[in-house]
């Protein structure tokens, strides 16, 4: 996908073109459909799969003025729902809204901030909205010292996530590579860390049938319904024995 400014074409990420390439369905390309909103100052992308229906659905978001700089996420909307249009509406208060048009004929609003569920046409019943964020692989070391030759092989031994809102649960994956790409994880563990209400901070042991690894990747999902949760930080606690880490003074530690 490409932004014009007048006439300079600026390529803004590799990872979506590769979408259209292996993803999206090349017989129905001429049926894809995009809606730039400002409320969240970012770009949907609508893509129909081998069947017709518009089942590739991804959001670039980017900083205010700053659309050169943003992230790629996947917005995965219930089975039922097969979305044809989509429209940015500024109300009489001056605040915007997203509407899209379904295929059964209704209306719905999307990213509606005081809305906890999907609400489906068949009944008037609900479906979790499930939240799902995956880390890139990134290595233990202090700042700046995250590069190949730098820091060894870690077991992490703890876990601490914040989060704002109501009582949930969220499940974390670790997962450790011996390298940035590794297609298959060498070790995985999931941690299933429960907040009462009130709580903003839990810290949970990992198992210790998670292998070390050089590389350490984190997925968070969350699939309650009816439920606000925002993760405010993450935290995650090493073991680390001699000659694992390579400080800057060459020490290790």
């Amino acid at each position: 996908m490409r932004l014009y400014d007048l006439n300079n074409p600026t390529k803004i990420s590799e990872q979506i073109r590769d979408k259209f390439d292996s993803v999206f369905s090349q017989a129905n390309m001429e049926f894809i459909f995009t809606v730039h909103i400002k409320r969240f100052n970012s770009i949907i992308l609508f893509a129909q799969d081998s069947g017709g229906d518009y089942t590739n659905v991804y959001v670039y978001q980017y900083p205010v003025d700053d659309i050169l700089q943003g992230q790629w996420w996947q917005l995965d909307l219930p089975d039922s729902f097969n979305p044809q249009c989509a429209e940015e509406i500024e109300d009489s208060d001056g605040d915007n809204h997203l509407y899209v048009g379904d295929e059964n004929g209704m209306i719905y609003e999307l990213f509606d901030l005081d809305v906890d569920r999907f609400q489906l046409a068949s009944g008037g019943t609900y479906e979790a909205v499930t939240s799902v964020m995956t880390t890139k692989y990134f290595r233990l070391g202090d700042a700046g010292e995250e590069s190949e030759g730098v820091t060894g092989r870690a077991a992490p031994r703890f876990i601490e996530l914040r989060h704002k809102g109501d009582a949930t649960t969220w499940d974390v994956l670790i997962e450790t590579a011996h390298g940035p790409n590794q297609t298959t994880p060498t070790s995985s563990a999931t941690v299933s860390i429960v907040f009462a209400a009130g709580e903003d901070c839990r810290r949970y042991p990992v198992p210790h049938t998670l292998q070390p690894g050089d590389y350490v990747r984190l997925t968070f999902t969350n699939d309650d319904e009816g439920v606000n949760s925002y993760i405010t930080g993450i935290r995650l606690y090493f073991h680390v024995q001699s000659g694992q880490s390579v400080r800057e003074t060459g020490q290790a530690g």
